[in-house]
């Protein structure tokens, strides 16, 4: 992450997650010298960040290859719950966009 470093309120979130899951995330933040909370700050900060990598990439032709074998696996539920979930994620990149 090469962007400044400024201070920022910090504040608690909550979140309910499989009990795998987080013995994955303890592991790897452990293994990383880190705790918990901040591994996973700093996960969600680059997922913020590479926002625009992942709307690149979900356009590219390797990637709708990808998913269309997909749905034809699955009968096309993964589709229908994509064009949902990319509709909010476009009206949440065009916010961010806009606060910028």
């Amino acid at each position: 992450m090469n962007k400044e470093k400024t201070k920022t309120k910090k504040i608690r979130v909550q979140a309910v997650l499989d009990e795998s899951l987080v013995e994955i995330i303890d592991d790897m933040a452990g293994k990383m010298g880190m705790t918990r909370s901040f591994f996973l700050s700093c996960l969600l900060d680059y997922a913020v960040e590479d926002e625009r990598w992942l709307i690149n990439f979900l356009n590219t032709r390797v990637a709708r290859g990808l998913l269309s074998l997909y749905d034809k696996l699955d009968g096309g539920k993964r589709k229908r719950k994509a064009k949902k979930n990319i509709s909010e994620y476009e009206q949440l990149s065009k916010r961010l966009e806009d606060e910028k």
